[in-house]
């Protein structure tokens, strides 16, 4: 992947083919859509990276069918849940001399009952407790590592001090930034547009990150009457907390319309949960929001770190204060005259680019993107 730093010469061959080239005798497969379909690691972590990999294939389902297998050395699995099905798989893979690697774009291995999302709720945390055994006991079947951060590489190198482990960082597809402008480009906020900050979990494990700024989303809205609120994907929280009429809860949108949501963004939220899980997550939603000229606000963290770079406004707020004090900030600043507008315009599209490729390798340097 061009720009994209590994540790594979380190370790030997076995990942070199996941971490550069054209893809050649890669294969990627997802095979625990029963356990979950996790349809957005499956476009970040095996479509995008498939971009620039062209000789690359991919598959989704529990078994592997053997003409799928036909050229194939390498086999990366994504999220992998190994059960007695899936263990049957890799070591049929093993039996063809295929080497197998486990990609990781959350900290399902390694992470403590009490943080994963979701197992607050009594009725679920048994089953969360027995699937995230198995999660921890699978990385044992496997012959080296990839992860989408540092933190998720170094609780897999804690576990696997034998394995190569590299990290190859989430980045946007450079495609879809490119269609997005092309068909929303007119949407992009300008001052006159409703000031409208969102907040755009993309999987239902978000509701504790929103916790971290909602009291200072409330406390700003009561200051500004001229500010709304939305929410755009799956979250639970009180509307009722918030003053009346100035939040909407939206549907997820498609991810080809989601540019357009994007781009009419005044100001983008990216809280982070001071949990192990959270903490591990990707800087994706700010390179996204980046892509567009969208200003963001966020929680720092050490793959969060990585975006100082880009052209496009990130402030970093560490506490409720200093959410409040970045969003009045905001408010403040926002250009009024047209120059600088276009000029914010012309720096945007600019980083559409920037961000998507080689870029984001370069600033995933900033916080080790060797691992």
């Amino acid at each position: 992947m061009p720009g994209l730093r590994s540790d594979a010469d380190g370790h030997g061959p076995i990942l070199a083919p996941v971490c550069h080239g054209e893809g050649a005798g890669v294969l990627y497969w997802y095979g625990a859509s029963h356990i979950s379909l996790a349809e957005n690691s499956r476009r970040y972590r095996i479509a995008n990276r498939l971009e620039s990999m062209p000789w690359a294939r991919s598959y989704v389902g529990r078994v592997i069918p053997q003409e799928t297998l036909a050229g194939i050395h390498t086999v990366v699995s994504l999220r992998p849940y190994v059960d007695s099905l899936a263990l049957r798989q890799i070591q049929q893979l093993r039996s063809r001399d295929i080497r197998v690697v486990a990609d990781y774009d959350d900290l399902l291995f390694d992470c403590p009952l009490d943080d994963f999302p979701g197992a607050d709720h009594l009725f679920r945390r048994l089953q969360i407790g027995s699937r995230l055994q198995t999660y921890r006991e699978s990385v044992q079947h496997f012959d080296a590592f990839t992860a989408s951060t540092r933190p998720i590489a170094d609780a897999l190198r804690a576990m696997r001090p034998d394995a190569a482990i590299s990290v190859v960082p989430n980045q946007p597809s450079p495609s879809w930034v490119a269609r997005g402008w092309a068909r929303f480009g007119d949407r992009a906020w300008k001052p006159g547009d409703a000031r409208i900050i969102r907040y755009l979990p993309g999987s239902p494990s978000h509701d504790r990150d929103f916790a971290v700024i909602e009291e200072a989303l409330i406390a700003f809205l009561r200051q500004h009457p001229d500010v709304q609120l939305e929410v755009v994907g799956y979250l639970k929280f009180h509307q009722r907390d918030f003053p009346r009429g100035r939040v909407r809860h939206l549907p997820k949108v498609d991810y080809e319309r989601f540019p357009e949501v994007l781009l009419s963004t005044w100001i983008n939220l990216v809280p982070l949960a001071p949990t192990v899980y959270s903490q591990a997550r990707s800087a994706l939603k700010l390179l996204e929001a980046a892509a567009f000229g969208v200003p963001s606000i966020a929680t720092p963290s050490i793959d969060h770190a990585r975006t100082a770079q880009l052209p496009s406004p990130i402030r970093f707020a560490h506490s409720p204060s200093d959410w409040l004090e970045s969003l009045d900030e905001a408010h403040r600043a926002t250009p009024t005259d047209l120059a600088s507008v276009r000029h914010v315009r012309v720096a945007s599209e600019v980083s559409a680019t920037w961000s998507t490729a080689e870029s984001v390798g370069a600033a995933g340097g900033m916080v080790g993107a060797s691992s």
